[in-house]
């Protein structure tokens, strides 16, 4: 299941975003151990980000990592999920051991 924070907003449901969701679904059907039943979309075209952010344009989701057991799980997501994604799509830990700690997804810069 993917559910969202209150504050979320989605203005357009881009086919890049329709894409993480694809993805983020499909993770979530093979129900892998050490990872988190639910995923939680913290961002998507809300909150203050940087200048340039994809999130303003709708190509860019924030996704909750607190709820992962610890580091090792959360890097070995990131990397499964950059390769279900594929080569368009970037995937970074930003805010690491922070209350904002979360993973960012975005389209590849330039496309």
């Amino acid at each position: 299941m993917i559910s969202c924070k209150e504050s979320v907003r989605l203005k357009v449901l881009s086919k890049e975003i329709l894409h993480i969701f694809d993805v983020l679904y499909s993770l979530n059907q093979e129900q892998i151990p050490n990872y988190p039943i639910d995923w939680f979309i913290t961002s998507i075209n809300d909150s203050k980000h940087k200048e340039d952010s994809k999130h303003y344009i709708n190509k860019a989701v924030d996704l909750r990592s607190h709820n992962f057991d610890n580091q090792l799980n959360k890097m070995e997501f990131k990397e499964r999920l950059t390769f279900a994604l594929g080569k368009d799509y970037t995937v970074l830990l930003e805010d690491i051991e922070t209350a904002n700690e979360h993973f960012h997804i975005q389209i590849r810069k330039g496309l």
